[in-house]
């Protein structure tokens, strides 16, 4: 008797949002990621090297970030190690934001 095998199923990475903690698929989240002067910035590609940090790309979350407590959850998530949000990076959130939105909607 043979036995029958199954097609391969891939495993897919999931991460966790930083801000409302749902574990979703890591492509569906936003990575943020820390320069080399300890910033925040984001990256869309999810290629830069070092520790990264997710959060969901809907707009309470986004907006949950800029506040105390996403400073706050910024920090624990990368160690102590994070200085902050750049005006940079929050114009290229906002902006992905308004992109996504736009393309949805």
């Amino acid at each position: 008797m043979q036995k029958v095998l199954s097609p391969k199923k891939r495993h897919i990475p999931k991460r966790m949002c930083l801000i409302c903690g749902q574990k979703r698929p890591k492509k569906d989240l936003w990575r943020l990621a820390l320069n080399e002067r300890g910033y925040v910035f984001f990256d869309p590609e999810q290629v830069s090297p070092g520790r990264g940090a997710y959060v969901c790309p809907e707009d309470t979350c986004i907006a949950k970030l800029f506040t105390k407590h996403g400073e706050k959850r910024l920090r624990h998530a990368f160690k102590g190690r994070a200085r902050g949000l750049t005006q940079k990076t929050i114009e290229a959130l906002m902006a992905a934001l308004e992109s996504r939105e736009g393309g949805t909607g």
